[in-house]
């Protein structure tokens, strides 16, 4: 955010913004005033941060999605780190931030060797569209986006790798914030990584819930929770993210960019 982020944060926020954890909604919310006093901590203890935003989604002046790169240099490290960040904005009629959801773990930094970012898939490759595809031009409803998150996540709910089967393209990407720079790459891969999930958080107790939903072009943003009981026992819990989508030409998941953290989930209260 530049030399001064304080300032930068008083011209993008409004006054009365309200700021939560995408990690824990449950958690205290933070006004105009902490959000500044985190600020200035955050550049005492990264003087060199620097923002790259990897992928933007808008809806016409009242929500963003903002997937960024933050690297620092801590006292602590022989050099130059980076992590993802995503944060999820609610706009006012000025296009000032009234509301932010953010996931920002400095504690997941790796080396900045070029790889933190991981795979940006291209909504469209190169070369001809599949028959089967949709014409490059054609402008998707949000409502049409949100059908089809409740589609993926009741379909996953009820079975993961039926989910990855009929939703995922075979040369599929998944990648997570928790772990950047490791992938999951290729359908087996993914269904082999949802089958030992699936053993995990078994039914009936598994489902994966779609929150929000924001959707431009071949892009989707799903904010999620994922609730379950570890091995079938002990308390459900619940843990709250969002994913990041994209879509190849008929429209299956190319690349999956998950800020979702099970092993953050909290407990619930059991419905019995």
């Amino acid at each position: 955010m530049g030399q001064r982020p304080p300032r930068a944060v008083e011209e993008v926020y409004a006054p009365d913004a309200v700021h939560e954890d995408l990690a824990d909604p449950a958690a205290r919310r933070q006004g105009h005033a902490e959000r500044l006093e985190v600020e200035r901590r955050l550049h005492t203890r990264l003087p060199d941060r620097a923002v790259e935003v990897l992928r933007l989604l808008e809806l016409d002046g009242r929500q963003a999605v903002l997937e960024c790169l933050v690297r620092g240099t801590s006292s602590t490290d022989p050099g130059r780190s980076a992590t993802p960040a995503l944060l999820w904005w609610w706009l006012d009629g000025e296009g000032r931030v009234c509301r932010e959801l953010a996931w920002f773990r400095w504690r997941d930094r790796r080396p900045d060797d070029g790889k933190v970012a991981g795979t940006l898939a291209q909504p469209r490759p190169p070369g001809p569209p599949r028959p089967e595809a949709e014409a490059e031009d054609e402008v998707r409803s949000q409502s049409w986006y949100r059908a089809y998150a409740a589609h993926l996540v009741e379909t996953w709910s009820w079975d993961p790798v039926l989910a990855d089967r009929s939703l995922y393209d075979e040369a599929c990407v998944v990648e997570s914030a928790t772990r950047p720079g490791r992938a999951l790459r290729g359908l087996d891969a993914l269904e082999a990584a949802d089958t030992a999930l699936a053993s995990q958080l078994p039914s009936p107790h598994r489902q994966l819930q779609a929150l929000d939903v924001l959707g431009e072009g071949r892009a989707l943003a799903v904010r999620v929770a994922l609730e379950g009981r570890d091995q079938g026992r002990g308390p459900l819990r619940r843990a709250y993210g969002a994913l990041l989508l994209t879509l190849d030409g008929s429209d299956r998941v190319i690349s999956n960019r998950s800020y979702l953290d099970w092993d953050g989930a909290v407990t619930v209260d059991d419905p019995g």
